[in-house]
């Protein structure tokens, strides 16, 4: 069964980022569906719809609209928490990783797990934790743009119209 992507999302990819040009740095989200045709090659189809166990590409084209760089440029990607990030699907592929959106760490995440015997051990968090993933682009040159992109997966709650949909974030330093 399928069902409609969020409002929100679709409202966000219906507004152009010159439209936004007002703002220092944009951000233009896309997002399709992965699938592969009769030959085995890889399709990327504009999502409408999507269901559990769909792939889907997040890609974010950040442009810098100012006549100077941008430096410090720190994109975020939310993950809604009915989509798991897909290891090793992130371009640039040096990307963090948060459970929280506030705590930023290299992927894969780890955590210290005590175990019944006391003792401690590092253990890797499970990507279907993973709420938000940070690049650290650094410097954005003037009239530059820069794309960003990831996986994920559907997992077993769909979206749906008052579920939320990610938004691409920019955090400029300066």
């Amino acid at each position: 069964m399928k069902r409609m992507v969020a409002a929100a999302l679709l409202f966000a990819l219906a507004i152009p980022a010159a439209a936004l040009a007002a703002d220092p740095v944009t951000a233009d989200l896309k997002v399709f569906r992965v699938t592969e045709d009769a030959q085995g090659k890889e399709v990327l189809t504009p999502v409408t719809e999507v269901a559990q166990g769909d792939i889907v590409e997040y890609q974010v084209i950040y442009t810098n609209h100012t006549e100077a760089a941008i430096t410090q440029l720190s994109p975020l990607l939310p993950i809604p928490g009915e989509l798991c990030f897909l290891p090793e699907t992130a371009l640039p592929v040096v990307v963090l990783a948060s459970t929280d959106g506030a705590q930023f760490a290299p992927v894969p995440l780890q955590e210290l797990v005590v175990l019944p015997d006391g003792t401690k051990q590092e253990r890797p968090i499970p990507v279907q934790r993973y709420r938000m993933l940070k690049w650290q682009i650094g410097t954005l040159d003037a009239g530059s743009s820069i794309q960003v992109s990831a996986r994920m997966q559907v997992g077993s709650e769909l979206l749906s119209q008052n579920q939320t949909a990610p938004e691409a974030v920019a955090e400029p330093g300066k």
